[in-house]
Order: structure tokens, then C-alpha cells, then sequence
């Protein structure tokens, strides 16, 4: 086996494994943002019920009827993605990946039969999980160290970018919605 192909493999293993950290990280940052705009959509939601009930505004009350409304929709509908479920399996992932990379240390690329075991146990654990996202992968370059970074970066620095931007602006869009809703409607 020459050895580009062992390092490689190695890389790929390592690489793996960081992005399967950054997935990890990605979904329970995810599931803590989850929480949290249910809670901040619950008070809105009980916020435009008193105030429509207090003033009387039929405006108000039908935005509280939507939200109460697609509030349980989307309460539903996140729940069933079980991204914390998801999240503990990529750890469970990228700890078995370690173990490869931990044996891949204290092997000779000249024991070619233990390198391709080690191989078909990586594919057996790219089939047995799910998959991160690219994302997650352009996460994971953007932490390499500069002189392995700097062999990929160019083709996937804005992809990177682009999706901090993106998943920032979703958050705040989120966010600022039930704020700005009232005043499509004639405000209160």
C-alpha cells in the first residue's frame, strides 16, 4: 500500500469525525434554539390572547388563533425530528471513529490487512448512521490547521459563509416575526 493512500485514509477518517463533532453540535444548538422559540411564541401567543381580550380587537385575536395554531403545528413537527436523538447518535459515531483513528496511530501502513479492516469498518459506520451535512463539513475545515485548510478552503469558503449568514437571518427572522406581525394587520 503506498503511503498517500494510508494517510490518506487517515485524513478522511479524522476529517469525519470532525465534521460528525460539528454535526453534533449543530443539532443540539438547534434543539436549544427549538426550546427557546417555543417558549418565546407561547408568550406571544398568551401576550396577543390578553391584549385581543382586553381591547377587544378582532385582529389580535386572530393572530392569537394562528399562532396557538401553528404553534402546536410546529411544536409537533420539530419534536418529531429528534435532533437531540440524532445529535447523541453522531457522538456515539465519531467516538467509534476514534477508535479508528486511535488504532490507525499504532499502525504500519505496511500492514495492509489491518489497514482494510479498519477500512470496511469505517464504511460499515458511514452505512450504519446518518450523514452530516456539508455544512457541517465546511465547519469542520474552517477549524483544520492553516497549511491543510488552505488545500480545500477555496473551493468552499463561500459555501461556509453563506451558510452562517443564512442560518443567522433565519434566526432572527424567526425571532423578530411575532414582533413585527401586528403591524401588517393594522397594529393593535
Amino acid at each position: 500500500m503506498d503511503e498517500g493512500f494510508f494517510d490518506k485514509f487517515k485524513n478522511q477518517v479524522w476529517t469525519t469525525r470532525q465534521a460528525r463533532i460539528k454535526a453534533e453540535k449543530r443539532l443540539e444548538q438547534k434543539e436549544m434554539f427549538i426550546q427557546f422559540v417555543n417558549i418565546y411564541y407561547s408568550c406571544f401567543t398568551i401576550i396577543f390572547s390578553l391584549v385581543s381580550y382586553v381591547l377587544g380587537n378582532d385582529w389580535l385575536s386572530l393572530i392569537s388563533l394562528i399562532m396557538t395554531i401553528s404553534l402546536l403545528a410546529v411544536i409537533l413537527f420539530f419534536n418529531s425530528m429528534r435532533f437531540k436523538d440524532t445529535a447523541r447518535q453522531f457522538r456515539e459515531n465519531y467516538t467509534l471513529l476514534q477508535k479508528i483513528e486511535f488504532e490507525l496511530q499504532f499502525l504500519s501502513k505496511d500492514n495492509i490487512a489491518e489497514v482494510r479492516e479498519l477500512q470496511i469498518q469505517y464504511c460499515d459506520l458511514m452505512n450504519a448512521y446518518n450523514n452530516h451535512t456539508s455544512f457541517d463539513y465546511y465547519c469542520a475545515v474552517a477549524e483544520f490547521d492553516k497549511e491543510d485548510r488552505d488545500k480545500v478552503w477555496n473551493k468552499i469558503w463561500k459555501k461556509y459563509y453563506w451558510g452562517c449568514i443564512w442560518r443567522v437571518l433565519v434566526k432572527i427572522l424567526i425571532v423578530v416575526f411575532p414582533i413585527v406581525l401586528p403591524l401588517f394587520g393594522g397594529g393593535m
